[in-house]
């Protein structure tokens, strides 16, 4: 089973790059089910959180993903 990895530390807020990520092959005992197995569903997304190098690269991690069409509910403007 196969899962990317970010291969270096990202902040929130920044778009992610192909050159950000690794592919890596992984036990299938621990296949994560919101991970994402489609690389181009995320190129070029905004990362609602901070993640480090190594993590593998869930759904959750973005702003909005074509694959849940999840919309983070924006700030209130102050």
């Amino acid at each position: 089973m196969t899962a990317f990895r970010y291969n270096l530390p990202l902040n929130k807020g920044e778009s992610l790059k192909r050159s950000h990520v690794t592919r890596h092959a992984v036990a299938p005992d621990d296949a994560i089910s919101n991970r994402i197995v489609v690389l181009e569903d995320v190129l070029d997304l905004t990362l609602r959180e901070p993640v480090q190098a190594g993590d593998i690269i869930l759904e959750s991690h973005f702003m909005a993903t074509p694959i849940s069409d999840y919309q983070a509910a924006e700030e209130p403007k102050t």
